[in-house]
């Protein structure tokens, strides 16, 4: 539905603020190796992602902000030295034409910050809060996989912050946190930029319970 959503749109930039593998098998958490995927398993349909976005979106550029998920690759190879140059994020999964941003880094872009996420709070809108704090920023991050926003006036400014939601299945909710409904939200945001600094953000919630999105008088739907 969002891709096809995006042939529509027609976006001028694509992009992803982390996580796009789990990466389970190489981390250091506890993991049942009869159903966590393999880290071959989880390149070959990040792969398929890639190719998917490129499709839908052949002009757009496109860059990916690596997350704290994606990062357990690149410690892997660090505990395992000898996998250095065998195992590349960045080939396996076809980000040539992308702009690959390391974890713990931003992409900026007319003042505005893409960014994983430094901070994780319980509930929809407090990361946003504790964010715009942090960097006196406008900006957006993942992380939480919740939709939320917040914003705050500084002394000679006002600037605001999202949490950008997730496209991820909510049956990793289980596999990690033995919750069947984790109060996560699917959804994504676009955003309109004017000059360096007016833009305008909307964010598209993707209900659970109907998927849709809605957008400019228009709905899309499966």
């Amino acid at each position: 539905m969002v891709l096809k959503f995006i042939k529509i749109l027609k976006p001028d930039y694509i992009i992803e603020d982390g996580d796009r593998l789990n990466g389970k098998s190489v981390s250091f958490h506890l993991k049942d190796l009869y159903t966590t995927p393999t880290l071959k398993e989880e390149f070959k349909v990040g792969k398929q992602v890639t190719e998917q976005i490129n499709e839908a979106a052949p002009k757009a550029k496109k860059v990916l902000v690596k997350g704290n998920h994606d990062f357990w690759v690149v410690k892997y190879t660090w505990q395992h030295p000898e996998l250095v140059g065998i195992i590349d994020y960045n080939k396996e999964l076809g980000l040539d034409d992308w702009e690959v941003i390391e974890y713990g880094g931003s992409f900026e872009f007319r003042d505005f910050i893409f960014t994983h996420g430094l901070k994780a709070r319980s509930a929809s809108g407090y990361t946003a809060n504790a964010m715009v704090s942090c960097f006196g920023r406008s900006g957006m991050s993942g992380h939480t996989h919740r939709l939320g926003s917040s914003y705050r006036t500084f002394y000679d400014s006002t600037h605001g912050w999202w949490e950008n939601g997730c496209l991820c299945d909510f049956a990793l909710s289980e596999e990690w946190f033995h919750e069947p409904n984790p109060n996560w939200q699917h959804g994504f945001s676009i955003i309109k930029f004017f000059d360096k600094y007016k833009f305008h953000v909307d964010q598209i919630p993707i209900p659970e319970q109907d998927k849709f999105i809605f957008y400019n008088n228009r709905y899309y739907t499966l």
